[in-house]
């Protein structure tokens, strides 16, 4: 691990918490900053975005930032004044503070929906952005800032880009499906035979510790994702298995699925079900030898055995 103490801010979150365990379990003296209290997991600091961070960076080397404001569903959710503020700019007011302590990197968790909501095929660090939410404009939007102070004042600046995250604590589209799944609820997924990738969250802190630990990594993009590509049926029937539960699924065209989400405007939960997103990692796999080596069904085990 590169010289000096490391400070991971969301650190109380479903990532952090995983990320600043593995850390500490490694010797690697770090700093937890979270927003509240939550059970199993003490930060060290408490700080809300748009706070002084203060004191808790004096000594730090390495910042790891992965508190945001996150997808909301309903009210909120297009309040893009709302993300752009919090996700860039305040993002950028936290870098600037850091590098007057004297961090040297800053590694910033963005996501993979910078490049857009759907790709037929394997998607590079090299391709053009395409948000399509306010939460994925928000973090384009922070990514050319943060790029754009690094070149400026010699802040080393690593960018991580990543998919929904399965593992202990998931939420969002994941999370209804295991729910639905263990209810037996009869779900519209027999005929949608689309491609997406996620991330276990094992395999996101590894690469994460490297972004941290490399000198190779200043000045990068990375993308982070598991090698298999699941329909949401697979998915589901993923889950199924590992519930020992009996899947109920029923045929609708993926074309009706699509036009019934849309009419509720959901579009997001549109693509994440029925789309194709292809990631390329091979990347930070021959830069900075990262191996993705949990597979998906082992973090699905992992949720369900957690959650009894």
């Amino acid at each position: 691990m590169r010289g000096g103490r490391l400070l991971v801010t969301g650190a109380t979150g479903m990532v952090g918490r995983a990320l600043v365990s593995n850390l500490r379990a490694s010797g690697v003296p770090v700093a937890a900053v979270g927003r509240t209290r939550k059970a199993g997991m003490e930060a060290d600091h408490f700080w809300e975005l748009g706070d002084q961070m203060g004191p808790a960076l004096d000594g730090v080397q390495t910042l790891i930032h992965l508190a945001a404001r996150v997808h909301i569903r309903g009210a909120g959710f297009s309040d893009k004044e709302g993300f752009d503020r919090e996700n860039a700019e305040l993002t950028l007011r936290l870098a600037k503070e850091a590098h007057a302590y004297g961090v040297r990197r800053f590694v910033f968790a963005s996501s993979i929906g910078v490049l857009g909501s759907r790709s037929e095929r394997p998607l590079g660090e090299s391709d053009a952005r395409r948000p399509h939410n306010a939460y994925t404009y928000s973090k384009s939007l922070a990514e050319e800032k943060l790029e754009a102070f690094s070149r400026s004042s010699g802040m080393q600046l690593v960018i991580l880009r990543f998919p929904a995250v399965v593992g202990v604590g998931v939420k969002g589209n994941v999370d209804s499906l295991l729910r639905a799944v263990r209810l037996q609820v009869p779900l519209p997924f027999s005929l949608i035979n689309n491609q997406r990738q996620f991330v276990t969250l094992r395999n996101l802190v590894d690469g994460i510790v490297l972004a941290a630990k490399h000198d190779i990594a200043a000045g990068e993009i990375f993308h982070l994702a598991n090698p298999e590509r699941i329909s949401t049926l697979q998915l589901c029937k993923l889950i199924a298995e590992e519930l020992g539960v009996k899947l109920r699924c029923w045929p609708l065209p993926p074309a009706f699925l699509n036009a019934a989400f849309l009419a509720l405007g959901r579009k997001s939960l549109a693509d994440g079900l029925t789309g194709n997103m292809l990631i390329d990692t091979s990347k930070i796999s021959s830069v900075l030898g990262w191996e993705p080596e949990q597979p998906l069904q082992s973090a699905i085990r992992e949720i369900i055995s957690g959650r009894g």
